[in-house]
């Protein structure tokens, strides 16, 4: 009898886990009105304009609300420029971004997540006064009945579940950079943790060493991250990233690029979202690339805000004796001061997209933001990239092994080895099919008009007809593994064995 009672008690925990009713959803009008919330980082602006400039195309009404740091002033403007309302929540100092900055400099988010945990939680986000501070601006320069959906970028997703708890609404999505964030709780088979450095045909070591070593790491560094995100006063909460899985989210890169792992039906690759109407290159500019058309020209972009010694530069210089080399470096330094010439161009600012078209481009040497790859590999143009911290180095790590292009750190980078690379990518067939390839993944991916579409399907119909029943209902391990399934199973076959055994002693013993 005690085991079958002990079956009886697993069933009735199992089915006392009822399935949730699926929300109501509400019906959006005709004409929607957008809330963006987006963080302090300048890149992650750009798919949230981007789409916002489509909503508003439609005849949507688009407010973006989040943080004006110093010296950025420029954003807002481009903001209003494509129709968008701008509200300022709050201003941030440059010289607390800017430590943000040094702290990830030359960090490889795979080698040192503890590390980066902590920078985060004793940096920027260490002014719980930076949290506070944005809660406070929602509520006293927003009104929930202003809004139908609210639109997040991965930076805001402590924000995004403030605003769902206390406007209590449900219309919310977010628009993911990268793909390692998003929680994946359909794992039919082994595959690489975020971030780190194995392919995901993985070796019996890289198997093991993918559960043993990255497995626990994950698990503590996402929690200890979600924990330096949770808003003030809600220290409870184990893990917000899990509320916020019920909402549709839109991923800004294809599979493809990304590794082909499970996800939900609520989670969508459209790839990158673009800026549209972008203005011409500056005639100077356009003068230049001409005047030597059947010279490859190098682009050249370190990113705005990553720093770089003249060694380094001096190394990227070295190019100028066989490629011509453009290079978009902002701010004043002995490079910046170099007088333009045939073979090297230096600007302090251009439009990246219009560039990447011209066809004498060829090569992209950039710092592996994930906004500059996406364009680059979207026009087709190879990427050597220079990692200068945090994601960017895992993101190098995947242009290399799908040779997409190549990844040198500063440490390595040579002249010998940046023109071998250079050549490399230059003349390799592998590199110029695999890139064609990955731009044409990315176009299919439908960039902000199918990001767009899906707010207008998700705004009308809702999202619960896509949420499997573990997330509904909320399963827990028990259910999720079915594990009182094959508890039951293994206990009948112990019976069975049991009383067969019992039989055969008794009518044979």
């Amino acid at each position: 009898m005690k085991p079958l009672l002990t079956l009886l008690h697993l069933l009735s925990v199992s089915s006392s886990l009822d399935i949730n009713d699926e929300k109501t959803c509400n019906p959006s009008s005709s004409r929607l009105s957008v809330l963006f919330l987006h963080s302090m980082f300048p890149s992650h602006y750009y798919p949230l304009i981007s789409l916002g400039a489509e909503l508003v195309s439609r005849g949507h009404k688009v407010t973006s609300f989040g943080v004006t740091i110093e010296g950025f002033e420029h954003i807002p403007s481009l903001i209003r420029s494509y129709g968008i309302n701008y509200i300022e929540g709050i201003k941030m100092k440059r010289d607390i971004y800017d430590a943000y900055i040094r702290h990830t400099q030359g960090t490889n988010i795979t080698g040192n997540v503890f590390s980066i945990v902590s920078d985060i939680r004793n940096g920027i986000f260490q002014e719980r006064d930076y949290l506070s501070r944005m809660g406070k601006a929602i509520q006293t320069k927003l009104n929930s009945s202003h809004y139908d959906y609210i639109i997040g970028e991965h930076a805001t997703m402590a924000l995004i579940y403030h605003v769902h708890k206390i406007w209590k609404t449900d219309n919310i999505m977010l628009v993911m950079l990268i793909v390692g964030l998003i929680p994946q709780y359909i794992i039919p088979w082994p595959y690489p943790k975020p971030f780190t450095p194995i392919t995901d045909n993985m070796s019996f070591l890289d198997r093991f060493i993918n559960t043993v070593l990255y497995g626990p790491m994950e698990y503590i560094a996402v929690r200890l991250f979600m924990k330096a995100l949770i808003p003030e006063g809600e220290e409870s909460l184990s893990e917000p990233g899990l509320h916020l899985i019920y909402q549709p989210v839109l991923l800004t890169t294809v599979i493809g690029f990304e590794r082909p792992v499970p996800s939900l039906p609520t989670q969508h690759y459209i790839g990158p979202m673009l800026l549209p109407n972008q203005p011409p290159l500056d005639s100077k500019l356009i003068s230049w690339l001409g005047a030597d058309s059947e010279s490859p020209v190098i682009y050249i972009s370190t990113g705005t805000l990553t720093g770089m010694t003249q060694e380094t530069a001096d190394i990227i210089l070295s190019l100028s004796d066989q490629y011509r080399l453009l290079w978009s470096r902002p701010g004043r330094d002995d490079v910046r001061e170099r007088p333009n010439t045939n073979q090297v161009y230096i600007t302090s600012w251009l439009e990246q997209t219009s560039l990447l078209k011209h066809p004498s481009v060829k090569l992209a040497l950039l710092h592996c933001g994930v906004n500059s790859v996406h364009e680059a590999l979207y026009f087709a143009v190879p990427v050597l990239c220079i990692p200068q911290g945090g994601d960017q180095f895992d993101i190098g790590f995947r242009l290399t092994s799908q040779k997409l292009g190549i990844s040198i750190t500063a440490k390595e980078l040579t002249v010998k080895k940046l023109k071998e690379s250079v050549e490399a990518l230059m003349t390799k067939s592998i590199y110029r099919k695999n890139v064609e390839r990955t731009s044409r993944l990315l176009r299919e991916g439908g960039g902000a008009k199918r990001g767009a579409d899906l707010v207008e399907l998700y705004a009308e119909v809702g999202y619960s007809h896509a949420m499997p029943p573990f997330i509904r209902g909320e399963w827990n391990s028990i259910k999720y593994y079915n594990i009182d399934v094959w508890v039951v199973i293994l206990s009948m076959v112990v019976l069975l064995f049991g009383g067969c055994s019992k039989y055969c002693c008794h009518c044979y013993c």
